[in-house]
């Protein structure tokens, strides 16, 4: 039988792997062969990772189902192997009709949706029991009548609602004795809440007592006051709570965290335990009773199970004082939890210390992970991994608990970016004990690349990485896509969400999932979205991981709008992708090929697509309107290159063909192979930028068509020869540079040019024909390709964009030897 997904990201411990994935793998994984098979409708924009269930018998018959919530409290149980077009769902149910406009917190405030009132209903992924089958979840809900009447009211209007309902039929499980389903989620804790609250946001009025306070907030227009905390008790007020994490089922126990709405005061954080058979309330857990803040939100990632009865979560922004009234306040924490028979207990914390005068650095932004060895890892936004020894936590925040920290992502710094720029990590890491590279540790950070440590769990250490916060590691390999790409003053949020699918230990199974922003910032609004894929185990000779696909490779493919903070789900043979399109898409290997973009190589099944490439309704597109791009196309196999003749059409937008430029290139580096963006051409180093990481194609030949001269930093139309991916400067270019205006070619028109080459052992002849005015000129380049590249090789095209860009097609293509 095929994987279950049952919970957020895999599995208790948040590992974010599928590691039973046979169907799956590197090879398959392609523009050729792997793309968007179907796309399922829901109403509302889905938040929550959807979920896989294998064998459930619906209507008599056994059948494999992925389950999908959204805002709009709507429940949908979708055949997951039913691809055909407009397919409906198995069963569907609205829990409620009423979710929560999120316009009713601030005006500014559009989290959820871009620039609308879309609502607030069903946020955090569900959990499922097999064993009861059932699927439980929370839906945030408001009874408008109750709000329309008096103000004294009006917070009596918001729920939180726990429901568990049938997986066969979606009908609610019938409620046992002396409770309910659904049940509204409330409880309250000793302490003084915001009475003694430090970190409390600007502006906001407090009325503190003696034995608590009351906050005043604006919801829905209407000015009211929320009671905090009075008589030594604070109260859960589900009207300025947000159920953001996914949630937690173990040993019989359902536990529910909450956060705010957007740092929307009064709020703590809340963590619930209830009985799953009866939803009975176990327990209740605040973060600060004596203080304020210190949500628990971590960017959808649930509480963290280590199947012992212990409960991990990461806190974010509040106050922190281990005297505080009712227990510590533990804002900026690593906290864990252990329930009893009555009670859910604070059993060990560890607060991390934060820069001073830096604000929002927001531990509570991810959740921790457990490794093989039973440590733990976790970050948040500032960038750091902190690797924590739980033997060693402790009531009293030991320090020996934290046994190693450094700067794993680093927004700042490392491209041009401006002081400024964030490197926030969200969600979780995952982690892939691999058959070649030991225990692998993978996050993508905001406006960064993917990045993977390698973890030792002998040494329980991260192998060869400093231990000082806020220094950074040296990573095993990295990504080739800038989340965010096109945020220039590097404020993108919120990076990538990571999932992983292998079979076991096999090599050439592991494939690393990414659902992210390309371009654009994804905080309060809704942007394109791109998955994509990554050998996970595969680095080349620079230290990069191949990039199998991506999305925006076939038109076809597109997701939509991104889903913030969902991870993508792996479960036999299919990705299934959130969006905030009000679409479920599930991408897996085609049937069969579509014949493609016929290039002399047998056809688009003969390519291999890296970095910014794509198909573009006809052209293949080396690098779009977009920043700091590289892109590469290459024949899949080596051919014959001692004499061959090729010929090739291509086009730079006119208008707006500002840079960098592309390459004619033939290389035995690999189907894979991608310099750098800007003036590398997605072929060598950009020699104009000090930030550059110097990636090269080796063992290579390129002829350049150059849009930029980089060292005066003018634009021009240039021809050059080079090898060995030097950077594709003048001083680089073997024989010289050619200066194309004063020949009559100048490559920033818009018109098609037409390259014919000849090589015969010794000289590359070239002929450059502008087929607008009818103009050509020749070249001839003496040169032995063979000696370089081996007398086989792969042939195609680069391309760069810098932080001015074009779109460079190629239109037509053959080749022959």
């Amino acid at each position: 039988m095929p994987v279950s997904v049952l919970t957020q990201h895999n599995d208790n411990i948040r590992s974010g792997a599928n590691l039973q994935e046979t169907k799956l793998n590197t090879t398959n994984v392609n523009v050729n062969d792997f793309g968007l098979l179907a796309s399922r409708d829901v109403e509302g924009q889905i938040y929550a990772q959807p979920l896989y269930v294998p064998g459930i018998e619906i209507a008599g018959k056994a059948r494999n189902v992925v389950y999908v919530v959204t805002m709009h409290n709507w429940v949908y149980a979708f055949d997951a192997d039913d691809l055909s077009l407009g397919a409906g769902p198995l069963w569907k149910r609205q829990v409620d009709p009423h979710p929560v406009p999120s316009g009713f917190y601030r005006l500014s405030y559009h989290d959820i949706s871009n620039n609308t009132n879309d609502p607030i209903g069903i946020l955090s992924t569900p959990v499922v029991d097999l064993t009861a089958n059932v699927i439980y979840l929370v839906a945030a809900t408001f009874d408008p009548a109750i709000l329309a009447g008096p103000v004294a009211a009006a917070p009596n209007a918001f729920k939180q609602l726990l429901f568990a309902l049938d997986l066969s039929t979606g009908n609610l499980r019938p409620a046992v004795a002396g409770s309910s389903n659904p049940v509204p989620i409330g409880g309250s804790i000793a302490g003084v809440g915001y009475r003694d609250g430090k970190e409390v946001g600007a502006g906001v009025t407090v009325h503190k007592t003696a034995q608590g306070a009351s906050v005043d907030v604006t919801i829905d227009g209407k000015a009211m006051t929320v009671v905090d905390a009075n008589g030594g008790k604070v109260f859960f007020s589900p009207m300025q709570h947000m159920q953001r994490p996914g949630l937690l089922l173990q040993d019989g126990l359902l536990y529910i965290a909450f956060g705010s709405h957007g740092d929307f005061d009064p709020y703590h954080g809340w963590v619930f335990a209830y009985e799953a058979s009866s939803l009975k309330q176990k327990g209740v857990f605040c973060t600060t009773p004596g203080g304020a803040e210190g949500g628990i939100w971590q960017a959808g990632e649930g509480p963290v199970g280590d199947g012992k009865g212990n409960v991990y979560f990461g806190s974010g922004n509040g106050d922190s004082d281990p005297t505080a009234v009712g227990g510590p306040n533990l804002g900026q924490s690593f906290v864990r939890l252990r329930a009893s028979a009555t009670s859910l207990d604070l059993d060990a914390y560890r607060k991390i210390v934060q820069d001073p005068g830096v604000p929002d650095e927001d531990l509570g932004a991810a959740s921790p992970t457990i490794l093989p060895d039973g440590f733990l890892v976790g970050g948040g936004k500032d960038g750091n991994f902190y690797l924590l020894d739980p033997a060693q936590m402790t009531k009293t925040n030991a320090a020996a608990s934290l046994v190693q920290a450094f700067l794993a992502t680093r927004g700042r710094g490392s491209r041009t970016e401006k002081p400024l720029s964030t490197h926030h990590i969200h969600g979780s890491p995952v982690v892939y004990d691999s058959p070649n590279q030991g225990v692998l540790v993978y996050v993508w950070g905001e406006n960064e690349v993917l990045r993977t440590f390698q973890y030792d769990p002998i040494s329980h250490g991260f192998s060869g990485q400093p231990n000082a916060r806020n220094v950074p590691g040296q990573s095993r390999a990295i990504g080739t896509m800038y989340a965010s790409n096109d945020e220039r003053d590097r404020d993108g949020m919120p990076g990538a969400m990571l999932s992983l699918s292998a079979n076991g230990k096999n090599p050439g199974t592991a494939i690393l999932w990414a659902s992210l922003p390309p371009f654009l910032n994804a905080n309060h609004g809704s942007v394109d979205g791109i998955l994509t894929a990554y050998d996970a185990t595969h680095f080349d000779t620079q230290g990069r991981l191949v990039q199998l696909w991506h999305s925006h490779q076939n038109p076809a493919d597109d997701p939509g709008n991104f889903a913030k903070f969902c991870c993508p789900t792996v479960a036999d043979g299919k990705v299934f992708l959130a969006t905030f399109s009000n679409k479920l898409r599930i991408y897996g290997p085609r049937s069969a090929s579509d014949g493609g973009y016929n290039v002399g190589f047998g056809g688009h099944n003969g390519l291999t697509l890296n970095g910014s490439a794509r198909s573009a309704g006809g052209p293949l597109r080396l690098t779009g309107k977009h920043d700091l791009q590289a892109g590469s196309v290459f024949c899949a196999k080596p051919v014959n290159v001692k004499t061959f003749n090729a010929s090739f059409r291509f086009r730079t937008t006119a208008g707006n063909a500002t840079a960098d430029g592309m390459t004619f290139c033939i290389q035995s580096e690999g189907p894979h192979a991608l310099g750098g963006p800007g003036g590398g051409l997605g072929y060598g180093p950009d020699s104009n930028n000090p930030n550059d990481p110097g990636f090269k194609i080796i063992q290579s030949v390129a002829l350049k068509f150059d849009l930029f001269d980089n060292e005066t930093i003018q634009a021009g139309s240039f021809l050059g020869l080079y090898k060995n991916g030097d950077s594709p400067t003048a001083a680089n270019a073997i024989g010289g540079e050619i200066q194309l205006v004063p020949l009559g070619m100048d490559l920033h028109s818009g018109h098609q040019f037409l390259v014919t080459l000849t090589y015969d052992g010794a000289t590359l002849q070239m002929v450059l024909k502008d087929r607008t005015l009818k103009t050509q000129i020749t070249h001839s380049f003496p040169i032995d390709i063979p000696s370089i590249t081996g007398n086989t090789a792969h042939v195609g095209f680069t391309a760069g964009t810098g932080l001015s860009s074009a779109d460079q097609d190629i239109l037509s293509w053959l080749f022959s030897s």
